[in-house]
């Protein structure tokens, strides 16, 4: 049965504007669920925060049961893909899921098998009933990228270069027709977004396809480009990769990626310092006049 015909016999019309009606849009995709596969949708409040879409599209609170959209510059095609999308966590976390003969019991992880599925039956039944339109329909060129990416899903350093010369058109082509990279990313190649940015620097600063990625990723954090370039060098002479982080390690942009717990504990000491220096600021301004401030001393326990 045709799903526009679905959706007629179930008393709801095509929402027309998904940003005007965001309660009509989930509503109708919510119906035509119930109506293939049996399951009811409790309802579900949509929220426009205002905010700038960014590398946050939106969320879904399982507490509040509500969506809340990160709105300001989200083109329609954007905004209906996040809302179907955040709509399946909602289906996720509040209806049952049987696909075959499975049955699963709880929700899983965030983004794991339960919502794959689920986000899978909701983009088809929104792209057949007109709700959302399909890539096919929207850009050829993010299709093409899609299929190259696909054909690229192994390990390898010249993979990794030419995903990230795909990932790099496709990120060109949804900044020219003004579109987010960001739901290219999530609902189409299921691609992490850091791994995607890393891909990208790796294939634009040219690192050498023969090295690992863990040690491209260690190149590509090293600001300065002579100092690159010399590291670069050592690691393609087959200077051992604790070596390359014990010269160029300080030399990083972010030491999160220097790969031991030290880098990670002097990060979180930053983190720590800085926060002190907030408080302390904030301290002297709430200081009455004429009054001296003492510092915290924790007390001892006597011998």
């Amino acid at each position: 049965m045709n799903l526009v015909r679905e959706l007629t016999a179930v008393g709801s019309d095509i929402p027309t504007d998904a940003r005007k009606d965001p309660a009509g849009f989930l509503t109708a995709l919510g119906r035509l669920y119930k109506n293939r596969h049996g399951v009811v949708v409790p309802p579900v409040k949509v929220v426009f925060s205002g905010r700038e879409a960014g590398s946050t599209l939106g969320y879904y609170s399982r507490k509040l049961r509500q969506i809340v959209i990160n709105d300001a510059g989200m083109s329609d095609y954007c905004l209906r893909a996040t809302l179907t999308h955040e709509y399946a966590h909602h289906v996720q976390y509040t209806c049952a899921l049987t696909e075959g003969n499975t049955t699963y019991l709880e929700p899983g992880t965030s983004h794991g098998t339960v919502f794959q599925i689920q986000h899978a039956r909701l983009r088809e039944l929104a792209v057949n009933a007109g709700l959302l339109p399909s890539l096919e329909q929207f850009d050829e060129t993010l299709c093409e990228a899609i299929r190259h990416i696909q054909s690229l899903r192994r390990t390898g350093g010249e993979a990794i270069l030419q995903t990230g010369q795909e990932l790099a058109k496709a990120r060109a082509r949804c900044w020219e027709i003004g579109e987010g990279f960001e739901v290219f990313l999530r609902d189409y190649v299921a691609f992490d977004r850091t791994t995607a940015y890393d891909y990208i620097r790796a294939f634009e600063m040219g690192i050498p396809p023969t090295l690992c990625f863990t040690t491209m990723r260690l190149l590509m954090r090293i600001k300065n480009v002579a100092t690159r370039e010399k590291a670069t060098a050592d690691a393609v002479q087959g200077v051992p990769l604790v070596v390359l982080r014990a010269r160029y390690a300080v030399c990083c942009s972010d030491l999160r990626d220097a790969g031991d717990e030290m880098s990670a504990l002097l990060k979180e000491k930053a983190k720590l310092l800085h926060r002190l220096r907030e408080i302390e600021s904030r301290l002297k301004l709430l200081q009455p006049d004429g009054e001296r401030l003492v510092a915290f001393q924790p007390r001892r326990n006597a011998m």
